[in-house]
């Protein structure tokens, strides 16, 4: 199967949104709440940063869309797609192999990723939260951008019954020979966020089009890294979901002309670290070595995933005032001979400056105090950019058009597929209630086109 996740750059911009960036988007009349508040005390860090709670799930949902595209379940009245059934879900080894990968390991001490997955999915079920997500029209709902329900043995399961089969296979305490019982679940993702897969990757509405191209396991691939390639202390204050959201920020604001891209680092920081903003929206700059350490990780993650990537980082653009200015509080008593003389310290300082946490620092710091905030990045396009896949989207959808068939995606393998024949089928229903709590027997009852007492019937039958 692909090892590249083509994101969706709504998504995307979900995912880079905070308290902070809603609230301001709210006063200056950008966004629109479908609940009108006279204070702003309805948008809050719960509601707002959808990363932080499902870390794992969401490049995972789009990749498994994107690879099985003509086996999602689209119900007319619903919100979100639905990915699995009961009679086939999608195998709990399946997300194990694509969302952590080959990760797992976070070092000694520390817990695997599989814990922490386990840990989020937990918290995702039992403390289902609601999020602000923008519609196709551009307005703000409150809604679950992702919903699970479990299944064991192609019957619908409660959290609980579920993870205590999942711990007891993590613990070794099936005997040998004994049948093990089969682990999948039924995944729902909302419609505006993952429309693009089926729509050419074109703008629709108020939703941004187009999308991000990345290797998949992103969030663990950045928790692994900082685990083993960032030195100990202030380098690492920057965590691996403000990592990945630096990601998707730094990549919906690349236009992929030339190689350097320039960057608001009060807008950037709003979207990805807002605690690394005072009040007055001015830059607390004992935060700035951790801002670093993400691009410094950025680059080597980029770099060693090149062909998954719509682009590679190089470096950050400083001139010889900032390195300078950075020479100056490195070496405070002999500074002006060294910058005079040409000194090899001084030569040896600019090679190395990079590398070192504290020097980069004072160079950007006074950069981004010569320039009003702005700091200059160098990136490198891969061959495979955005464009060129939309205009292969495009004239794909076209030839099948001309061709009278619907397009469809050729898929390495399929983990999931659509329903049987027959929707009265009791499991579905039970399934399909579970995800949608609040619709209706008879709402119900028009998507799977049968009457209203099947689907009474299907849900007393559970009970």
């Amino acid at each position: 199967m692909n090892e590249t996740v083509f994101f969706p750059k709504q998504s995307a911009t979900a995912l880079t949104q905070t308290k902070r960036s809603l609230t301001d988007d709210v006063k200056s009349g950008k966004a629109v709440l479908t609940l009108k508040t006279e204070t702003q005390e309805d948008i809050s860090r719960s509601n707002t940063e959808l990363l932080g709670a499902l870390k794992y799930w969401f490049s995972y949902t789009s990749y498994l869309i994107e690879n099985n595209k003509s086996n999602v379940i689209d119900y007319p009245k619903t919100t979100h797609y639905q990915l699995g059934t009961t009679e086939r879900p999608i195998p709990l080894s399946h997300a194990k192999e694509h969302i952590i990968g080959e990760f797992n390991d976070l070092g000694k001490d520390k817990d695997t990723q599989w814990e922490s997955f386990r840990q989020e999915t937990s918290a995702m079920i039992y403390n289902a939260r609601k999020y602000w997500l923008q519609t196709f029209s551009g307005n703000y709902i409150l809604d679950e951008p992702i919903r699970v329900v479990w299944v064991i043995d192609n019957e619908t399961a409660t959290p609980k019954e579920f993870q205590a089969l999942v711990t007891r296979q993590a613990n070794g305490e099936y005997k040998a020979g004994e049948k093990q019982p089969k682990l999948g679940f039924i995944l729902y993702a909302f419609k505006p966020l993952f429309k693009g897969h089926f729509n050419g990757w074109q703008k629709e509405g108020a939703i941004q089009g187009g999308f991000i191209k990345h290797p998949k396991c992103l969030y663990a691939m950045a928790k692994y890294f900082i685990a083993h390639y960032l030195p100990e202390g202030d380098f690492r204050n920057f965590n691996a979901v403000e990592i990945v959201q630096l990601f998707y920020y730094l990549s919906l604001h690349c236009n992929f002309k030339g190689e350097k891209m320039k960057v608001d680092m009060i807008d950037m920081l709003k979207h990805v670290c807002p605690s690394a903003l005072n009040i007055d929206d001015t830059i607390r700059y004992n935060r700035i070595k951790g801002v670093l350490s993400a691009i410094t990780l950025l680059s080597k993650i980029t770099q060693v995933y090149e062909n998954n990537c719509d682009f590679m980082f190089k470096g950050i653009v400083l001139d010889n005032f900032d390195v300078s200015f950075a020479f100056k509080q490195i070496y405070s008593d002999t500074w002006e001979k060294h910058l005079v003389m040409e000194s090899p310290e001084y030569k040896n300082f600019k090679e190395q400056m990079l590398t070192d946490g504290n020097a980069l620092t004072y160079a950007v710091k006074h950069h981004l105090k010569t320039n009003k905030n702005t700091l200059e990045l160098v990136y490198k396009p891969t061959k495979d950019t955005e464009t060129d896949r939309i205009i292969e989207a495009v004239q794909q959808v076209l030839e099948d058009k001309k061709k009278g068939k619907k397009a469809r995606r050729q898929r390495d393998s399929n983990p999931i597929t659509t329903p049987v024949k027959g929707y009265e089928r009791t499991n579905e229903i039970i399934a399909f209630k579970k995800a949608h709590p609040n619709m209706s027997n008879r709402a119900i009852a028009e998507i799977f086109k049968c009457n209203e007492i099947t689907i009474r019937r299907a849900l007393n039958k559970k009970q």
